[in-house]
Formats: C-alpha cells, structure tokens, sequence
C-alpha cells in the first residue's frame, strides 16, 4: 500500500492544454472516419439490396448482428490491450484494418462476400474506440471530460453526415461500389498521421495519479466491480435500450424516406445526412456542456440529463414517423437525435469515473460490448424484422410502424433507467476516486 502511494506521488509533467486539444481534434477526425466507413452502409442499403437480391431481414443481420458480433468478440481482447499496452500504437493498426476493408467491399459479388468485408471492418474498428476515451480521459480532466466527450462525439456526427451524403452522391453518379472505395482509402492516411503525430499520454495523469500499466486487472477482476455497481448495471440496461433507438434510426431512416417519401439517395444522402449530424452535434455539445455545468453541484447530474434528454424524444419519435409533409418529417427528426444524442458523453464519462485508470478501456468496452450486441445488432435487425412480418399486411408502410415500436418503446425504456441511475452515480463516483487515491481495487 505505501508503495503503491508513493508511486501516486510521482505524477508526470501535466499535458499541456494547446496539445490535449490538438489531440482531441484528431481523435475527432478518427472517430468521424470510424464512423463515416460503418455509417455509408444505411445510405447504400437500398441499391445494395436490389442487385444483391437480399431481404429486409437479411440487410438488417448484415448491418445489425453480423457486424456487432464480431466488434463484441474482438472488443473485450482489444480493450485489455489498451488497459497495457501503447493505445497510439493500437490505434493507428486498427484504423488501416478498418478503412481497408470498407474499401474492399467495393468488390463484393454476392452478400456472403459483402457480409465477410464487414466483418473485417468491424474487427478493426473493436479497437478504435477504447483506444480513442481513455487517451482523452487523460488528456483532460475530470471536470472537463464530459465537454471534451461531447467534442469528440461529434465526429459521429460527421461521420453519419459525410457517409450518408457522400454515399448518395456517388452512388448516383458511380454505383454504390465506388462509394465504398472513395471512402474507404484515405483511412490508411489517417492511419499513418495518427502513428506519427499523436503521443501517447501517461494514465491516469489528468487525475493527478502514477498507474504502472502492467497492474492492469485481468478480465474477471474488472467485471466483479463493475457488475457489483448499482450505476453501472442501470447504465447497461439504459444504453442498450439507447442504442437499439438510436441504430434502428441510423440504419432505416434513409430507407424510410426513401420508401415512404418518395425521396432519391442523393436527397436523402445530403437532407438527411445533414440533418442527423447537425442534431447529434447539437446534442453532444450541449449535452456534455450542461452535464459539465450540473454535475459540478450534484454528480447525479451525468445520468439525470441523459435521463430527461431521452424521455424528451420520445414525443418526436411519434411526430417524426406520422408526419405527412417529408420537411416537416426532417424537422421532427433533429431534435428527436439531438435529445438522444445528449446522453453520449454522459455514459462515456461515468464509465470512466467510477473505475481507476488502468480500467477505463475495458470499462468502457464492456458496457460498448452490451449494448452493441444489444443496439447495433438488435436495432436495424427487429426493425428488418418486424418490416417482413408487417409487409403482407401493410405494405411500404410496415416499415413506419416498425420503426414506431422499435425506437419509440426503446428509447422511453432508456430514459427512465437513466433518471433511475441518477441516484448511485454521485456515491459510486466518489467511492472510485477514494479508491484511486489509495490504490485500492
């Protein structure tokens, strides 16, 4: 124990804040690529599935399941290698891996091979994003982490923007094939200016703490405490319900307005492409501004503004998907994503704070792994689902009522378990940070 203190004592030379915030402007662009090369998918959906031939069900597993299965199996190995090994390192490989294969599904000739190239895309990105939060938790501090989170959330933004715009444009003017290569490549650049320009920052050093990284905990440690937190078990619940809203909207609404409105790709790619990333830019900010601001005074604030910010949505779901007018569709659909996009660097923030730092990537990965499987794969796939159970009946528009039932029922489920999480995360917060300073487990 008082080795172990007098290593805290220790601490590194604090980053300075001009190259923290040059390192989140990267770790932006990477996360804004991770998601541009996992987002195009939903835009290309449509011509995808005429020339290969596939049903609704079979696009939903290739875009749902299939995809998460493979970032769940790969996430919790690759979050271990982050808890001891270089991260910069990490990341830059699995950046190439990622952007090389999207660019190989260019040149997939049937759905089997298309469904082997995603595959590979979501073995390199299991390793993108533990890699990329803890560097920043710590590159900024505690009372800064949840700005700096919603900062770097809004590469997703901009990566569903570019992926959905892009893809649409040039698949009317190339095929759906091309789209794929053009925004595969550059990946491998990024890659390379990851490598060369970004440090590796020591752990635990915006917390004022020495962590040798080879007392990383194994696996079945960390789950013990993290599963025997009240917070993180209400986080899980809350985050899977989330990201089941949130996927099914990423990976069907272009179709919706395609299917339903009547709108080209291209006018899909760019309205709907823009809209999504301007709402879930709005709500990443704002919502890691506000929870900075509230938490400040009371710590049951991370999970309270994530709660209410959800339960706000819910309203919008409805006017989203019953409004007639495609305009006013659009206009219901962006603060229904801002609001869900507001709980985002709340999450973030809490899995790192109610763990030490040498923990942070597999607290992190763990609570992606669930609702990943949960979210990305059970999103898109219910909503292909119960599109093929509904079609018989109703037509173009099962795929309305579908997507009513699915996000509209996740997300209030996700906004009630956020408010109830509100009530442990102040005491298991501090309980890590008393923790943290004794070196304890």
């Amino acid at each position: 124990m008082a080795d172990r203190q007098n290593s805290a004592a220790t601490v590194s030379k604090p980053i300075s804040a001009g190259y923290s915030r040059f390192a989140l402007l990267l770790l932006t662009i990477v996360f804004l690529v991770h998601n541009l090369d996992r987002q195009i998918m939903s835009i290309l959906l449509v011509p995808i599935q005429s020339e290969l031939g596939a049903s609704d069900t079979a696009m939903g597993f290739l875009t749902g399941f299939a995809f998460a299965a493979v970032y769940v199996s790969f996430g919790i190995p690759m979050a271990h290698l982050c808890d001891r090994g270089n991260r910069r390192n990490i990341l830059s490989i699995v950046i190439a891996v990622w952007s090389g294969f999207t660019a190989l599904c260019g040149t997939a000739v049937n759905y089997v091979h298309l469904l082997l190239m995603r595959v590979g895309v979501a073995l390199g990105e299991a390793g993108g994003n533990p890699a990329c939060v803890s560097m920043i938790s710590d590159f900024f501090p505690a009372a800064q982490r949840a700005m700096a989170m919603g900062v770097f959330y809004i590469g997703a933004s901009a990566g569903i923007f570019f992926g959905m715009w892009l893809g649409g444009w040039i698949n009317d003017a190339m095929g759906w094939r091309a789209a794929f290569v053009v925004v595969g490549l550059p990946g491998v650049l990024l890659a390379l200016i990851v490598r060369l320009t970004l440090k590796e920052p020591p752990r635990g050093v915006s917390d004022g703490l020495a962590v040798d990284s080879r007392e990383a905990k194994s696996f079945p440690d960390v789950q013990r405490l993290l599963w025997s937190l009240s917070t993180y078990r209400r986080l899980i619940l809350g985050n899977a319900c989330h990201s089941i809203a949130m996927y099914a909207s990423f990976a069907w609404a272009a179709a919706y307005f395609i299917r339903i409105h009547g709108l080209s790709t291209t006018e899909v790619g760019l309205r709907i492409g823009l809209v999504t990333g301007l709402g879930a830019a709005l709500g990443n900010l704002v919502g890691g501004y506000v929870t900075d601001r509230l938490s400040a005074r009371d710590k049951g604030w991370y999970m309270g503004v994530a709660g209410i910010a959800n339960l706000l949505s819910v309203p919008l779901v409805f006017a989203f998907l019953n409004l007639a007018d495609a305009d006013w569709a659009i206009y219901a659909y962006l603060p229904m994503i801002a609001f869900m996009a507001a709980s985002a660097p709340a999450v973030a923030t809490v899995t790192q704070g109610i763990v030490r730092p040498e923990m942070r990537s597999m607290s992190y990965t763990t609570q992606y792994m669930v609702t990943s499987l949960l979210g990305m794969g059970g999103g898109p796939f219910l909503v292909g689902l119960t599109n093929d159970l509904l079609a018989p009946q109703f037509g173009e528009l099962s795929i309305r009522y579908s997507m009513l039932g699915v996000i509209g029922t996740t997300a209030l489920i996700c906004g009630l378990t956020f408010c109830w999480a509100s009530r442990s995360v102040g005491r298991d917060m501090d309980s890590a940070a008393i923790k943290a300073g004794s070196g304890g487990v």
